[in-house]
């Protein structure tokens, strides 16, 4: 198994994204600031490309992110995430999870620029993450809604049991 990592990188206008390997919640806190950050009104990013072809798979944190970047790129530019090289595998949580009406599917490769930075896993995954990211997902169907409530409010009880904690 390839060992996990995002790289990342922009050039023009495009903010580039490479998941290698089984990509998973711990490296989504430091994903989300990217995304926030690169895809600010203020950043002049107007394009997103993902290219999947080193990614084995995807959790749903990550893939709640995806689902977060398509609706800022949306927003910034009116436009979709480019995704590249995805395999069947990916094409299938993502059809699963309903994001393939978010995502514009390409043939072939795609141009990359030099300078690739890898994202690294810094920052505290917290529940607050965690519940957004899955809340972007049950928000794309009745079916994912059913498929998170547990977690959701798993992850509430957990955000309320932090809020009452003495400091």
């Amino acid at each position: 198994m390839t060992v996990e990592t995002i790289h990342v990188g922009v050039e023009a206008q495009t903010l580039y994204i490479i998941p290698r390997g089984h990509i998973t919640a711990s490296l989504c806190p430091s994903f989300k600031r990217v995304l926030e950050d690169r895809l600010a009104p203020h950043s002049g990013v107007g394009e997103l490309t993902f290219d999947l072809s080193s990614c084995e798979y995807m959790d749903s944190t990550f893939l709640g992110l995806v689902v977060h970047a398509a609706k800022l790129l949306k927003r910034l530019s009116g436009s979709l995430p480019a995704v590249y090289r995805a395999s069947e595998a990916c094409i299938s949580l993502f059809r699963t999870m309903g994001l393939m009406k978010m995502l514009d599917f390409r043939k072939g490769t795609c141009r990359l620029p030099e300078s690739m930075m890898p994202i690294e896993a810094s920052g505290t995954l917290t529940p607050g993450l965690m519940l957004d990211a899955h809340r972007e997902l049950s928000g794309l169907s009745d079916k994912n809604r059913q498929l998170f409530e547990r977690l959701e409010q798993s992850l509430l009880i957990s955000i309320n049991s932090r809020k009452k904690e003495p400091e």
